[in-house]
């Protein structure tokens, strides 16, 4: 019964977090995994789970690009 354990609590409010990303995303053009994860103080499953939900549906604020460790989360509907 070893290794390490982190207890994340959630700081933001779900509309704080999707704010918080979309202030990220402005200035920087897209946002990480882990950028999402620390900006949020979430855990990197947390983080992808929370990511996964707001990139889905016709309303999500956000979409995914590139696949695996090269994925990447930007505003819905961006163009290159």
């Amino acid at each position: 019964m070893g290794g390490v354990s982190r207890l994340y609590k959630k700081k933001y409010t779900p509309k704080e977090r999707i704010k918080r990303a979309t202030n990220w995303i402005d200035k920087h053009g897209v946002i990480t995994l882990q950028e999402y994860a620390t900006l949020n103080n979430l855990s990197r499953t947390s983080a992808s789970g929370e990511l996964k939900k707001l990139s889905q549906g016709n309303e999500a604020p956000f979409e995914s690009k590139g696949k695996g460790s090269h994925k990447v989360w930007v505003k819905a509907g961006w163009q290159q």
